[in-house]
């Protein structure tokens, strides 16, 4: 026994049951936000302090960075021209490149809910102004109702959706 598409889970009708949804969505999509822009504000700090942890091992040990890039191949020395990296500067190295890839990744998730958020309003609003999406659906009927005229099938004029006056169709379909 098919459940009938007016009432979702048979309580709520289905516009009740889209505006639920869109708006939990939403509330959860603005924490969801808040909190990533929260952690990449952190980030940027962390990277920051990284940074200046970063010159003053250098300035402390004698090397000179780099104005452009600050990779471990880009230290020089008045003394030598090739100077071996100690373990603490590895290791912060290693700690920018994770602050970088943090970064990168919240601002993935940024954009990410930005999206979902966009389209969290955008559910609620058509939800609320009574508007229906199903221009695609009608268009992939259109599409089936052409190809059955095309191949001579039997596609019957009563059909469910007719029926009930959901699409309106001509009787003939395109001429081809």
């Amino acid at each position: 026994m098919a459940l009938p598409v007016q009432s979702c889970f048979n309580v709520l009708t289905l516009r009740q049951g889209t505006l639920l949804i869109a708006v939990v969505e939403l509330f959860l999509s603005v924490f969801l936000l808040f909190l990533l822009l929260l952690g990449s504000a952190d980030a940027q700090e962390m990277a920051a302090v990284l940074e200046a942890d970063i010159e003053d091992s250098a300035a402390r040990e004698g090397i000179a960075l780099a104005p452009d890039t600050d990779l471990p191949s880009s230290y020089s020395s008045s003394s030598s021209s090739s100077v071996a990296i100690s373990h603490n500067q590895a290791q912060l190295h290693k700690a920018q490149h994770l602050a970088f890839v943090v970064i990168m990744s919240l601002y993935t998730g940024v954009i990410m809910a930005i999206v979902h958020l966009i389209s969290c309003i955008l559910l609620l609003y058509g939800t609320a102004m009574v508007i229906f999406a199903f221009y695609v659906w009608l268009v992939v009927y259109s599409h089936y109702k052409e190809l059955c005229a095309l191949e001579e099938a039997i596609c019957s004029a009563n059909h469910h959706m007719l029926k009930n006056g959901y699409f309106q169709f001509p009787e003939k379909a395109y001429n081809v």
